[in-house]
């Protein structure tokens, strides 16, 4: 798995690149966590090798974006959990009642490598 991280790490024009190298160089590597479910699918897809931003720059938008996905799943799965709290708010006031949630996200951690994909 190690290989994987320093394979996509190497293009220092990526954003995965700088997050791979980070995570390689904090040793910030977690082990993939298991999920509750259990559908049958094949093992998860991951990068084979790292692709330069010139080698992208000649592919098919679709292949790019297809790349891009699996790459930053990958370094996610092995990146620490994000972090969250959620609070509920039910007040009433002159006899209408309010209900509010709100959520606030404390540590992205690998949140960061699939929001930097959603343009």
């Amino acid at each position: 798995m190690f290989e994987q991280v320093d394979a996509v790490s190497q293009d220092h024009t990526t954003p995965w690149g700088a997050y791979g190298r980070r995570l390689l160089s904090d040793q910030q590597l977690w082990s993939p966590r298991n999920g509750s479910q259990d559908d049958g699918a094949h093992p998860p897809i991951y990068p084979t090798k790292a692709a330069s931003s010139n080698d992208m720059q000649s592919w098919h938008p679709q292949k790019r974006k297809v790349y891009e996905l699996v790459t930053r799943h990958f370094l996610a799965c092995l990146s620490a959990a994000a972090q969250a709290h959620q609070t509920t708010i039910n007040i009433e006031i002159a006899g209408e009642g309010f209900h509010a949630k709100v959520f606030l996200v404390r540590y992205l951690s690998s949140l960061v490598t699939i929001v930097e994909s959603v343009h």
